[in-house]
């Protein structure tokens, strides 16, 4: 049921937002204070230790984004470290770690590294139950609709283009060569126009409508607006919706309860937080 092409700022995509994805990707760290394995030496470069820590958290990093564990993942990562290391150092041999601009930058790093471990730490606080991941799967598959439309479209800025553009089509010129010429949406134009297999829920409603009035191979007579802008568009096959199972997407669930639950605690920390 996955579309190849999504329609540029109409489809609500199952996935969730970046932050909480790149937050579950790596499992956070036990707590290294008093592991004395982990604060020993990994590798010293020009007198610098590299604690095992850092090499651990680049695995982790590595392996939450589907690398496999093992010699050679680490040799990568010993290099990497080194690399590093001796980059920073001839940094700081010319005193860049002293400019304002690596102040901020560092400052920063450290921002988003914690607020990478503050994630981890709301969401396995708040672990989903098999309930959660339920109702939420059910609530995810009832927006999707009963239907998908396999549709090409061609999108324009003004309601004028797009009715010249729809009257070429009715005297014979392809739609795609069209979308070709004239498409501001690049993500269908190398298509031309033609956007997959998408569910009626995730379509814009002035769409999803259109699609409804049309029989397959038709073109609409008239032009649709959405937010994106104008629309010229062709309905070319539909069919019953199929869902995924539970546990094809039971992943992507979770993942849209946690990103719900920091959200919720995000909201918490602003309404008590002193912005001036």
């Amino acid at each position: 049921m996955t579309a190849r092409q999504h329609l540029a700022l109409l489809l609500c995509l199952l996935a969730t937002a970046g932050t909480t994805a790149q937050a579950q990707q790596a499992p956070p760290l036990e707590d290294v204070r008093d592991s004395g394995a982990m604060l020993q030496t990994f590798v010293t470069v020009n007198g610098q230790a590299i604690p095992n820590i850092h090499a651990d958290i680049l695995a982790r990093e590595q392996t939450g984004q589907g690398a496999s564990d093992g010699p050679t993942l680490r040799t990568s990562i010993r290099d990497t470290l080194i690399n590093r290391a001796l980059m920073a150092q001839a940094a700081r041999a010319v005193g860049l770690d002293r400019a304002t601009l690596a102040a901020a930058q560092i400052e920063l790093a450290t921002q988003a590294a914690l607020v990478k471990m503050w994630q981890q730490r709301v969401v396995a606080l708040n672990p989903a139950s098999d309930e959660d991941l339920q109702a939420e799967y059910l609530r995810q598959v009832a927006g999707l609709g009963t239907v998908e439309y396999q549709l090409r479209h061609l999108l324009v800025a003004d309601e004028g283009t797009a009715r010249r553009l729809i009257r070429q089509i009715q005297k014979g010129t392809p739609m795609a060569s069209l979308v070709v010429a004239h498409s501001t949406d690049t993500g269908t134009r190398t298509t031309g126009g033609l956007a997959g297999w998408v569910p009626r829920g995730q379509l814009h409603a002035s769409l999803a409508q259109a699609m409804d009035d049309l029989q397959p191979g038709a073109t609409a007579l008239k032009p649709v607006r959405s937010p994106a802008g104008w629309h010229v568009l062709k309905l070319e096959a539909s069919r019953p919706l199929v869902p995924p199972s539970f546990d094809a997407i039971r992943p992507q669930v979770g993942r849209v309860i946690a990103e719900r639950t920091l959200d919720v605690q995000l909201q918490v920390l602003r309404s008590s937080a002193k912005i001036e």
